[in-house]
């Protein structure tokens, strides 16, 4: 809900220390050199591409699905459903958790 929240609202604007970083879409700060969504307002890890938001949850911001570290799985947080990225197949619930 946080995520869909932030999205929902007004994309942070280039200013006051935030320019777009041409080659990620996203802003850079140029005092601390961390990369932000404009969409969410979350730093997103320039070597991954995710982002944490603020419940501590990893999230793909081009998605908008969370990612479990530990798996590597996604999970659509609209429907609960949880993916293998590499297969792009569905995976259980009971099998997802054996993976951790």
């Amino acid at each position: 809900t946080a995520f869909r929240q932030a999205i929902a609202a007004n994309p942070i604007p280039a200013g006051d220390g935030l320019v777009k970083d041409e080659s990620t879409g996203y802003l850079l700060d140029t005092r601390t050199q961390r990369l932000i969504d404009p969409r969410t307002g979350f730093v997103v890890d320039p070597a991954t591409g995710l982002a944490t938001d603020q419940q501590g949850r990893t999230v793909d911001p081009r998605t908008g699905w969370f990612v479990d570290p530990e798996t590597g799985d996604y999970t659509d947080p609209a429907t609960g459903i949880t993916i293998d990225p590499e297969t792009l197949q569905v995976v259980d619930p009971a099998e997802h958790e054996s993976r951790r």
